[in-house]
């Protein structure tokens, strides 16, 4: 699958186009679309507000495609509202949001990490290629959303390895828009869960 070279105009302002970078990411997207059978996309928000920030709410969305993936039961806060939520996508809708992700050059300027899938994961393989172990990744990787915004990981598995691609928005006029272009992406119970959590970072 190949990407366009200019991105829309507000994937352009996100993270600005490096043309050299092109090739990069073509790659990465034909990674990320050879393994979207077991490809997860986890997005993560910080409200705006201080005083929403200091409360218990819906914070996170996990996405997945895989009907044998093992999810784990949603957060809950004290009050009972859900603080994660975990919903099934179709691989379409998932290829969308890569095109989208693809679109603003995320993909190039996303931190990459890995971890081990299984204890012989280092004896039987190589690491994936240019990319960290998570447990070195560093606690202000995210810190353009930390007074608000969101954070985008993609996760993805081999017989071995588990990857990692991660990068967060600060909360802009132009990260707004292309939150909304993933929700109009997402169809059903995913579109409708992407929209509570949109609405909980204002």
């Amino acid at each position: 699958m190949q990407i366009l070279l200019i991105g829309f105009f507000v994937g352009m302002i996100l993270f600005p186009i490096n043309f050299a970078s092109a090739d990069k990411a073509n790659e990465i997207v034909d990674t990320l679309n050879k393994f979207i059978d077991t490809l997860t996309i986890t997005i993560n928000v910080n409200p705006v507000s201080q005083e929403n920030r200091e409360k218990c709410g819906l914070r996170s969305i996990l996405l997945y495609t895989s009907s044998t993936l093992l999810i784990e039961p949603p957060g809950l806060c004290p009050n009972g509202e859900p603080s994660s939520v975990a919903t099934k996508v179709t691989k379409e809708e998932v290829s969308r949001v890569i095109t989208l992700l693809a679109e603003t050059n995320f993909l190039e300027q996303a931190k990459k990490y890995y971890s081990e899938r299984t204890p012989t994961a280092s004896k039987t393989s190589a690491p994936p290629a240019n990319a960290m172990d998570i447990l070195d990744k560093k606690s202000d990787v995210n810190l353009k959303a930390q007074l608000g915004g969101y954070i985008i990981q993609l996760n993805m598995f081999d017989q071995n390895w588990y990857t990692y691609y991660e990068n967060s928005f600060e909360w802009t006029k132009e990260s707004k828009e292309f939150f909304l272009k993933i929700e109009s992406s997402l169809e059903g119970e995913a579109r409708k869960q992407i929209s509570a959590l949109f609405k909980k970072i204002e």
